[in-house]
């Protein structure tokens, strides 16, 4: 992707949809009009009223859950008023369309406004058609609902573990694309190491990627279990959480025969401070583990690009 188009997705919504605003489309203004609209020329109004039996879902969409009662307030709205802003599709490929099913687009962003549009009875909405290869529509998605807050932190992970393994971008690049730091996109990406009932949490709602992160700290997929029926039990605060969890890992290391050290817990807080900022100068997972006054420091990569990157920097420094 070159440089213009990285500036353009940095710059959200806007730089995907035209300057000037769309007449709302109506049930009864798109039902008195021909089924069928032409894609406008490049240097017409920048959309066009599409059929909406022609807008096909985006498998790679980001966002997996849509919340029933909201679509219906949606559609409601726009029953009333049209639909305001354009949903952004891209062309279906030849060998991609299907006569069963007659769709010709693929949606990129909007994809509320396209189903609370059905829900609402139109047969076109106005769109915006823009040339995007998969890695560009899945960045766009993206980009839009990270804007809108649209996804909970399981699905941004989702979606940027889908950047670095089919995409093969690093975390860098994804933040730059998306607008945001490595250590957030690092941060997104550890949730998905979390047992699966506490990613159903944190998919619904019922803890924060707060509670996450505190949990995730354990190391240890029974114990973070365990800490998370706690949280749930005593509905317990970010702050209560990650106390929580330093009291199991004391308890975990009693339970190996070890006695705490207050001066070994001091200096394990003084390594945890180090790898913490390693990891925001390398932008990617970094432990430090010590033994008396020899230690290792892990750097994880997720990629043989990011690995390259990597050694560049180090390289750079030495």
């Amino acid at each position: 992707m070159d440089a213009t188009r990285r500036r353009g997705l940095g710059k959200g919504l806007a730089a995907l949809l035209p300057t000037a605003a769309p007449r709302p489309a109506t049930p009864s203004a798109s039902a008195a009009t021909e089924t069928r609209a032409e894609e406008p020329d490049s240097g017409a109004r920048g959309y066009f009223l599409c059929d909406i039996a022609q807008i096909r879902p985006n498998a790679a969409q980001p966002r997996r859950h849509f919340s029933e009662a909201e679509l219906a307030s949606l559609a409601e709205s726009i029953a009333a008023q049209g639909v305001i802003q354009p949903v952004v599709v891209r062309r279906l490929p030849a060998e991609a369309t299907s006569p069963s099913d007659g769709a010709r687009y693929e949606l990129i962003a909007g994809e509320r406004r396209w189903r609370a549009a059905r829900q609402a009875g139109l047969d076109r909405i106005p769109a915006v058609v823009r040339e995007a290869t998969d890695r560009d529509a899945l960045e766009m998605a993206l980009v839009e609902n990270l804007q809108r807050e649209d996804l909970n932190p399981l699905e941004v992970a989702e979606a940027y573990r889908t950047l670095v393994e089919e995409f093969a971008l690093t975390q860098e690049a994804i933040a730059r694309r998306v607008g945001r730091q490595r250590s957030t996109v690092a941060n997104h990406l550890r949730l998905l190491r979390l047992p699966a009932e506490v990613k159903e949490a944190l998919e619904s709602g019922a803890i924060t990627m707060g509670h996450a992160r505190a949990v995730l700290g354990l190391e240890d997929p029974a114990l973070e279990v365990t800490a998370f029926k706690k949280v749930l039990a005593g509905r317990l605060s970010v702050r209560e959480t990650e106390r929580l969890v330093q009291h199991l890992r004391e308890a975990s290391a009693r339970g190996r025969g070890r006695r705490p050290d207050p001066d070994a817990q001091a200096a394990d807080r003084a390594l945890a401070r180090i790898g913490e900022r390693l990891q925001r100068a390398l932008g990617t997972k970094v432990e430090v583990r010590a033994r008396g006054a020899r230690g290792r420091i892990i750097i994880s990569y997720f990629s043989n690009e990011e690995l390259d990157r990597l050694l560049e920097r180090l390289e750079r420094e030495s």
